[in-house]
């Protein structure tokens, strides 16, 4: 039986969202997820929303501008996320429901287009990996 890599999705933001000068919650991180969804609905997701790629967009650039504070919490306000290690009932590591069998690799700040395409061909030619999406 293939193994389809269920995980869970949640909805931003993935912290509170405070008011700057109150420091009162705005609005609450959430804790429980939306829905199932498998590594190729990530992948559709990922690739084919366009309001999401206009996020990541915003993302990167304030990354580009060194601008780390607003990368941070345009990740964390904006972007939706999953738990790629598994099917969760809450947003809490004792309520697991399913393991999905995946090994999550998180690199960050790599020098360029080149140099990511060049790991994760990397990546894929492993003979052990196997990854499932890069």
């Amino acid at each position: 039986m293939e193994n389809i890599f269920r995980m869970s999705l949640f909805m931003p933001p993935i912290s509170p969202i405070r008011d700057k000068i109150s420091g009162k919650n705005l609005r609450n991180a959430t804790l429980t997820p939306l829905r199932t969804v498998d590594v190729n609905e990530v992948h559709k997701l990922i690739t084919s929303n366009a309001k999401l790629a206009a996020l990541t967009h915003e993302v990167r650039n304030a990354a580009l501008l060194g601008d780390d504070n607003a990368c941070r919490l345009l990740k964390q306000q904006t972007l939706p996320y999953v738990t790629p290690c598994g099917v969760f009932t809450r947003r809490r590591s004792d309520c697991i429901e399913e393991a999905s069998g995946l090994v999550v690799v998180d690199i960050d700040h790599l020098e360029s287009t080149e140099e990511a395409e060049k790991l994760r061909q990397l990546l894929f030619d492993d003979p052990y990996l196997c990854p499932a999406l890069v």
